[in-house]
């Protein structure tokens, strides 16, 4: 133990147990190596050592207000603690071994940098056992772990500069002491992992960058921005996944990458991305009114989006199997507005599209949607067509295909050959198209149109009620009525643009029923004479339910209104069946 009120200097200094400095003012030693620890203190001067060793002990060199110059501190079983309060902490000269050995290493510059942008100070920590690393700086802190993990607890710059840390032979990690604590805090945050990764999964390292987080890693990145925005020119996983978290916050970043890999970005209040390359990625943001705008993606296999507003001008599927896409809001069930422009060279399947309104530009020739619902209108194309969903429909065919879904999710598959299959109700199309195995026979507005051409007399009504079309020759009584094909058991047919209604209250052909008002199975007045439908019809001849009316012998039921053909001759038994 050596004590002064002034000044200390000592050449080699080797003790079997511990070895204590204490000057009032400057310690200038040369190698001091002590067993069991050791310690030196400077109360207002500097500390300038060549190497300081401990084979079993701790180490403690504490320069209280001056600076601290070292080649070597060595703490082969135990712990490393520096503190300068005046310039900068960094050694003498490098050393690829490590500058600082030590199980646990304490680093404090109060007043300046911990290590060089172009000079890091080169550590090596967890010699021996599993430690952690902290550091505190008022400027900048530049680390390097030269072998192993670099455990972290906390480092930060407390005054705004920028942390540097990597990890040469292994992995960043999230040692923080105390659950919840930020492991780094600082302006401009730069991480590297060369081998190895940075976080670990259900562990990310926990960052607060005011500036700009970059982060590079040859296997998995997990990490998270703690509070704000993050900004980042950069973050990549060259062999590994990616798992981002920003709770607080937008992701901001021009290139994220992770090509064999799954990506997972949580964004609380939205993403702007430049470039994004995976495997298998994930993104959401549950914010109301959050946007994710990507303006470049490429992908492997397939992609998993919610947000209020998704804007993706530029797919590129780079797998050899089907492209698979999942689309939906983020704060409701359905997204704003959906763009997408995707280019493929094999199938394009959407497990699932929800949107009030969206855009689907597919350059593939097959597409296929599992479950949609539109809130209002969707424009989707494939290499060959298009095919409009449109709950707003304005009386006239836009694109090849028109749909009219509602609010129930429906499937749909686009394929070569003008073929479209949906389980959709159907508005129009493309007479050269074959949609449900059929031509254009089963769309709501072919099926008018035939209708207003086969009728061959009014039904008498009164009031604003728009009559039922008859062009077809068979007339089923009974369980229900099969005009034509529009009109089924307990069915009413309205206008021609609302062929089908849903059944309700009862009411009569006569007292002014408007198109859309629900008819059961009750009693219908048509003209002057009652017809009981479900039962016997009568105002003709009466029939058991379930008869088949034809030609032969029409059932009048009151004049002018036929039901069933207008052929009125009697020369055959009513329901003989002619066939017509």
């Amino acid at each position: 133990s050596l004590t002064t009120t002034g000044n200390l200097e000592t050449g080699a200094v080797t003790a079997g147990g511990s070895v204590t400095m204490h000057a009032h003012n400057n310690i200038t030693a040369g190698t001091t190596a002590g067993a069991a620890g050791v310690s030196l203190t400077a109360d207002t001067g500097d500390i300038d050592t060549t190497d300081v060793e401990s084979s079993a002990g701790d180490i403690t060199i504490d320069s209280k207000q001056g600076t601290l110059g070292f080649t070597h501190v060595i703490a082969k079983k135990g712990s490393v603690v520096l503190t300068a309060q005046k310039g900068d902490l960094a050694a003498k000269t490098a050393d690829s071994a490590g500058n600082i050995q030590a199980d646990v290493i304490t680093l404090t510059a109060n007043s300046g940098s911990i290590g060089a942008a172009a000079n890091p100070l080169l550590i090596d920590s967890s010699t021996t056992t599993d430690g952690v690393v902290t550091a505190t700086a008022a400027g900048s802190v530049y680390l390097q772990e030269v072998r192993g993990n670099f455990n972290i607890n906390q480092i930060q710059s407390a005054n705004g500069g920028n942390i540097d840390l990597t990890a040469a032979d292994g992995s960043l990690l999230n040692r923080a002491q105390q659950i919840g604590d930020v492991n780094l805090i600082g302006q401009n945050i730069t991480l590297t992992a060369a081998s190895g990764s940075i976080g670990e999964t259900g562990k990310r390292l926990v960052a607060e960058a005011g500036g700009v987080l970059n982060a590079s890693a040859d296997n998995d990145v997990d990490l998270e921005q703690h509070t704000g925005n993050l900004q980042s020119d950069y973050i990549r996983s060259t062999h590994g996944s990616m798992d981002l978290n920003i709770p607080d916050g937008k992701a901001l970043v021009s290139d994220l990458s992770a090509p064999n890999g799954t990506l997972q970005i949580a964004a609380a209040g939205g993403m702007k991305i430049g470039n994004l390359d995976g495997f298998q990625i994930t993104l959401g943001s549950p914010l109301p009114d959050s946007v994710i705008e990507i303006s470049r993606v490429r992908v492997s296999n397939g992609m998993t989006i919610n947000a209020d507003i998704i804007n993706l001008p530029s797919i590129t599927g780079s797998g050899s199997g089907p492209l698979e896409f999942s689309f939906g809001g983020g704060s409701q069930g359905l997204a704003k507005d959906i763009t997408v422009k995707v280019t493929s060279p094999t199938r394009i399947d959407f497990t699932h599209l929800a949107a009030d309104t969206a855009t689907i530009d597919a350059q593939a020739d097959t597409l296929q949607f599992d479950d949609i619902t539109i809130g209002s209108r969707a424009d989707i194309n494939n290499n060959l067509f298009t095919v409009v969903v449109n709950n707003h429909y304005a009386g006239t065919l836009e694109g090849d295909v028109e749909l009219n879904p509602g609010e129930t999710p429906f499937n749909l598959y686009m394929s070569t050959n003008k073929y479209v299959s949906t389980s959709s109700g159907i508005l129009n199309y493309d007479p050269s198209f074959i949609v449900n195995d059929f031509s254009t026979d089963n769309s709501y507005t072919r099926v008018a149109e035939k209708m207003l051409v086969g009728m061959t007399k009014p039904l008498a009504t009164t009031g604003s009620f728009v009559p039922v079309p008859v062009p077809a020759p068979t007339t089923i009584i009974g369980s229900g009525v099969n005009i034509g094909m529009s009109l089924i058991a307990g069915a009413v047919t309205g206008t021609t643009s609302e062929p089908s209604i849903v059944p309700g209250a009862g009411t009569t052909a006569e007292s002014t029923p408007q198109a859309g008002v629900s008819m059961p199975s009750a009693v219908i007045t048509v003209g002057s004479t009652p017809a009981s439908i479900g039962g016997i019809l009568s105002g003709g001849t009466g029939l058991p339910a379930g008869d088949i009316v034809t030609s032969a012998e029409s059932v009048v039921a009151g004049e002018p209104g036929f039901i069933g053909s207008t052929d009125k001759e009697k020369e055959k038994d009513a329901g003989s069946g002619d066939g017509e």
